[in-house]
C-alpha cells in the first residue's frame, strides 16, 4: 500500500503496517501516528508532502538501541524549507539512524508547536551531544527551562524542556541504561547520569542562559553549590526558580540564604 492510493485521507494510524513515503499531491493528511519495528522511509520526504499536517507521531517499537550522537557536518543549506504552518505537535520516539537536526532545520512551524524527541544512549555519552545543533542556540537564549532526572531500576531518564517567546516548545528525553539498583547501594558512578555531570556538560557547551526567566529543576540530588552558583551567575534575568529535590543545601548555599536549623 502507498499513500498515493489515498489522496483524500486526513487521519492515518498504523501499527506494524508497511508503508512508503510516496505522498499524493495534493495530500490532506492532518493527523499521523505510525509505530513499527523500523519506519522504512525518509522523514524529510514524508513531511514535505503533508502541508496540512497538525499532529505527527513516529515510534519505533523493538528494543531501542543507543542512538549515535548527532552528525552536524552534513550540508543542508541547499535544501528547500518545508512549511508546516498548521503543525501543533511532532514526536519522534526511539527512531534510530535519524538526523533530527536535518529534519528540524528543514521544516518551519508556528511558535505554538511542540516538538518531542525521545532517545536512548549509553551512560558514557554526554547529554549535550544529543541536543540538535539547531536547538543549542535556543538553549542559550531560552526564557523557560525545565530539567528533570528520574531514577528507575534499570535506567536514568533525563528530560530537558525549553521554550522562548519566539520559538516552539521542545521536549528532549534521553534514557541511560544503568546497572540495576540494589536498595542501600549506590549505582556505579560511570553508569548514572548525575545532575552534576549534566549541568557541567551544558555549561561547557557555552549555554549562557542570559534570557532565562523561569527555571524548574526536579532532581534526586542537586549539583554542587559551586556549579549552581555558576548557573545563577549566568542567569542574570532569572525571575522564578522552582526546585524539587531530596536535599536543597547546595541551592541554599548558592543563593546565600540562611540554612534552616
Amino acid at each position: 500500500m502507498t499513500l498515493a492510493d489515498l489522496p483524500h485521507l486526513s487521519e492515518l494510524q498504523l501499527h506494524n503496517v508497511p508503508i512508503t513515503s510516496d505522498i499524493p499531491s495534493p495530500c490532506s493528511l492532518t493527523n499521523v501516528e505510525i509505530s513499527c519495528s523500523k519506519i522504512p522511509f525518509d522523514f524529510v520526504a514524508f513531511l514535505s508532502g503533508v502541508p496540512m499536517l497538525e499532529y505527527a507521531s513516529f515510534i519505533e517499537l523493538i528494543g531501542p538501541k543507543p542512538h549515535p550522537s548527532f552528525d552536524d557536518s552534513r550540508d543542508i543549506s541547499n535544501r528547500p524549507t518545508i512549511p508546516l504552518h498548521r503543525l501543533q505537535k511532532l514526536t519522534f520516539q526511539w527512531c534510530r539512524d535519524v538526523d533530527y537536526d536535518a529534519i528540524l532545520r528543514s521544516i518551519t512551524y508556528p511558535n505554538s508547536a511542540k516538538v518531542s524527541l525521545v532517545m536512548k544512549t549509553s551512560p558514557t555519552v554526554l547529554f549535550s551531544e544529543f541536543i540538535p545543533e539547531c536547538l543549542r542556540t535556543l538553549l542559550g537564549s531560552c526564557s523557560v527551562l525545565f530539567l528533570s532526572l528520574l531514577e528507575e531500576d534499570t535506567q536514568d531518564i533525563v528530560i530537558l524542556e525549553l521554550h522562548s517567546p519566539n520559538s516552539a516548545s521542545y521536549h528532549l528525553e534521553l534514557n541511560y541504561t544503568v546497572v540495576s539498583r540494589i536498595p542501600g547501594l549506590l549505582p556505579k558512578k560511570a553508569t548514572t547520569a548525575s545532575s552534576e555531570r549534566i549541568f557541567k556538560d551544558l555549561m561547557k557547551r557555552g549555554c549562557s542562559l542570559r534570557n532565562l526567566r523561569r527555571l524548574k529543576l526536579v532532581l534526586p540530588s542537586l549539583p554542587s553549590s559551586r556549579t549552581l552558583t555558576s548557573l545563577l551567575e549566568r542567569s542574570v534575568d532569572l525571575e522564578e526558580i522552582w526546585v524539587e529535590t531530596n536535599n536543597a543545601r547546595a541551592l541554599i548555599t548558592a543563593l546565600e540564604l540562611p540554612v534552616p536549623s
